[in-house]
């Protein structure tokens, strides 16, 4: 099997029973099965459960944005009394090249 990026699950995997036996005592409720490398398939050397959080964390999409010697996510800054921006701010901004720092802390104009 494999999706639009050729990313494929392992033979191993191909059927449910391997799968069950490596994921029974992994998952917990409320995770999500998580790859370690997103270049690389669906096998038990790189696979683990995360939260939906941690799991839109890692994936190849997700920006991330240096400032205050710290580095998080756009949702993570978000949600830190330290940014005053607006996402669609913070994308254009970054977008157009803006320091991250600058990018998150200058308030949108009103």
């Amino acid at each position: 099997m494999d999706g639009g990026r050729g990313i494929k699950v392992c033979q191993e995997w191909q059927t449910f029973k391997p799968f069950y036996d490596w994921a029974i005592d992994k998952w917990k409720l409320g995770l999500q099965i998580d790859r370690i490398d997103n270049d690389s398939g669906y096998s038990p050397i790189n696979c683990q459960f995360s939260s939906p959080k941690d799991n839109v964390n890692n994936r190849r999409t997700t920006t991330w944005i240096e400032a205050f010697g710290e580095t998080k996510t756009i949702a993570d800054w978000l949600i830190d009394d330290r940014c005053k921006a607006k996402r669609h701010n913070i994308v254009q901004r970054l977008r157009k090249g803006w320091d991250d720092e600058k990018a998150i802390t200058t308030p949108p104009l009103t």
